[in-house]
């Protein structure tokens, strides 16, 4: 039943999100000169959802197996797919935009594979035709399960368009800068997402044989494991992260690259340095998920919109660029202040129980 939603989702997703992209960028006061990349972007990556939500959904079935290796090698492997053919389409062949979009597509349709692979492989799995039946019933299920997670995601979402439309403001260059270092984001979260899911399905399956206290020792290890984590990947970055935002930086002019250059190294600076509040939200939001509490991780989504739209509609007039800088740690943080406690009560309810 996850794959039949998977499928209908997805397909969904890609039919209505392609006809909205130039209303929604003209929303958010994309820039003349960027609007048409822009858009050739976004059609090429809201082309990829369907890809991107099988990944998930082959991903989160080999995990619930207790299979959490082959889900973390097929993220390795599609973020250096993505990143060698960034580098191969835009530096090599000169596409641009579409080329990075194409890669990162690619990239996810490698994940795929290699996920599909694995699931294929897996003893406990023997389709017949009658498993395609649908259940109504358990659809039901999945759905009032997974939407309050849905609509984290969607409000976390809708902060990030927030940001955008204050990043346009300041031109094309500063447009550049931060597009390159989110373009590493995914590479500085990729630890922190694994981290999550491993202790999701920890929690949900001590949660089954009643060990509490080993719930509590699982989360206090990952916490350690994350922060730990953490400061390695920032000092990385801090250390080696000019050079490889200049990657993703091109222009004919060279004064504008290392303005954007300049850009791209400042927001990561910013985002590296308090990157484990962003390891511990992982750890303690999907804790909550894998002790099937999906409302408390909604309202800390619902709280990561409050404050970066807050952020980045007032920093910015005192501290200029990197008042949008901030805007990212900010909702970090205050997302951690609520799920922090609520795993705590949490954990005691279930102690009393």
């Amino acid at each position: 039943m996850a794959v039949l939603l998977t499928l209908a989702l997805g397909a969904l997703l890609t039919a209505v999100s392609i006809p909205l992209i130039r209303p929604v960028l003209l929303l958010l006061d994309t820039g003349s000169d960027v609007l048409p990349h822009s858009i050739a972007y976004l059609t090429v990556i809201f082309g990829g959802i369907p890809v991107v939500a099988g990944y998930n959904a082959i991903a989160s079935l080999l995990r619930s197996l207790g299979n959490g290796r082959d889900p973390l090698v097929a993220m390795v492997i599609g973020a250096l797919t993505n990143i060698g053919l960034d580098l191969l389409f835009v530096v090599g062949f000169h596409r641009g935009v579409v080329g990075a979009a194409a890669a990162t597509v690619i990239g996810q349709g490698m994940s795929l594979l290699y996920t599909l692979v694995c699931l294929l492989r897996e003893p406990q799995l023997r389709f017949v035709r009658s498993d395609w039946r649908a259940d109504w019933t358990l659809i039901r299920r999945e759905l009032l399960l997974g939407l309050p997670i849905a609509l984290q995601n969607a409000v976390i979402g809708v902060g990030g368009m927030a940001v955008q439309q204050v990043v346009n403001g300041f031109g094309y260059v500063f447009v550049a800068g931060v597009t390159a270092t989110n373009k590493l984001f995914g590479l500085l979260e990729m630890a922190a997402i694994n981290f999550g899911y491993a202790v999701s399905s920890y929690a949900g399956q001590n949660l089954g044989a009643g060990r509490i206290d080993r719930v509590k020792q699982g989360v206090k290890a990952a916490a350690w494991m994350a922060v730990l984590t953490s400061l390695l990947v920032g000092g990385v970055m801090i250390l080696l992260g000019r050079p490889i935002t200049g990657l993703f930086i091109s222009s004919e002019d060279p004064a504008v690259t290392a303005r954007a250059l300049d850009v791209a190294y400042r927001y990561l600076l910013t985002i590296c340095v308090p990157l484990f509040i962003l390891y511990l939200l992982h750890i303690y939001r999907s804790t909550l998920q894998g002790l099937g509490n999906t409302v408390m991780p909604a309202l800390s989504g619902v709280l990561e919109l409050v404050m970066r739209v807050a952020v980045v509609n007032t920093l910015p007039v005192l501290l200029g660029g990197f008042g949008v800088y901030l805007s990212e740690p900010l909702a970090w943080l205050g997302a951690d202040l609520v799920l922090m406690p609520a795993y705590f009560r949490a954990v005691k309810k279930l102690e009393r129980r």
